[in-house]
């Protein structure tokens, strides 16, 4: 118990830590271990609710524009647009999925939220304000997110230690982020987005009587499309994010009753950080 003590205490802290993007895993408590369960074909179904919260740091990510000034008798060259920006969402999710065999979870998700933004924008184009990175906050109440995974067991063995099953299972998901402020709703500032985040985990669990901890490593990407209108200069920026190799880990603990209805705290930290809490019910 005192490992589990050390565990809780650990994801505790953490918390209080800076936070960036990255998807809950999910399947957690998916698997039965009903070892005189009959794993028919469908074997069951899932609800999971969840709150989330994630920090977005992107990188800078810059392009090489060509373009001649229509009032300058100079030729053509290259112009630099680049963008970076802190973002942060809060999310209430919900989760459904079924179980094949016990050994396979496939679901779905939906969630809402608020999403809010510090884009920091340099387009040497135009000339004056910003041809040097300048700040952009947005708010979006109504944040959508949407998306589905599959979570496959890989390995289930019961032991006679501290945990009474040791458990291994893969985790697939894809998630998209829709962000739309509205046209001119904040200070003459128009931004919509879509952000496409795909994630894949292995994670590795210890059981105990109501008590499952995991562990394990996650590899996640996000690209997407945005555009900015700031009507009060007609600024327009268009671009398209990409980020890849986002490496990290999963590890938090799970409470569970009669191996149907259980609540976790997950902690993601790496590249890309998130934290949640969920309440789950099988039958």
């Amino acid at each position: 118990m005192k490992k589990i003590y050390l565990l809780i205490y650990l994801l505790l802290y953490t918390l209080n830590h800076n936070l960036v993007f990255s998807a809950p895993v999910s399947g957690i408590g998916s698997f039965s271990f009903d070892k005189n369960k009959d794993n028919y074909f469908l074997s069951g179904f899932q609800f999971v609710v969840r709150a989330d919260h994630q920090n977005n740091k992107l990188p800078t990510q810059s392009k090489q524009v060509l373009y001649k000034d229509p009032d300058s008798e100079d030729d053509a060259r290259h112009y630099t647009k680049s963008r970076s920006s802190d973002n942060c969402a809060d999310t209430a999710e919900f989760e459904a999925g079924a179980s094949f065999f016990d050994n396979v979870y496939i679901y779905g998700k939906a969630g809402f939220g608020r999403f809010q933004s510090e884009l920091f924008i340099l387009d040497e184009i135009v000339v004056g304000l910003y041809q040097s990175p300048f700040a952009v906050k947005v708010t979006d109440n109504s944040l959508f997110t949407y998306g589905g995974g599959l979570s496959i067991k890989i390995f289930e063995k019961e032991v006679k230690s501290l945990f009474k099953y040791l458990n291994t299972h893969l985790d697939f998901q894809y998630r998209r982020f829709s962000i739309d402020t509205g046209k001119f709703g904040q200070k003459d500032i128009s931004y919509d987005a879509d952000f496409d985040e795909i994630q894949g985990a292995v994670v590795l669990s210890g059981s105990g009587e109501n008590t499952r901890v995991f562990f394990g490593p996650r590899v996640s990407s996000i690209t997407g499309n945005e555009k900015l209108i700031i009507k009060k200069t007609d600024f327009l920026y268009e671009g398209r994010l990409k980020t890849s190799k986002n490496i990290g880990w999963v590890f938090g603990i799970n409470f569970f009753e009669n191996d149907k209805y259980s609540i976790s705290m997950q902690k993601r930290t790496g590249d890309e950080e998130g934290v949640s809490f969920e309440a789950q019910i099988k039958f």
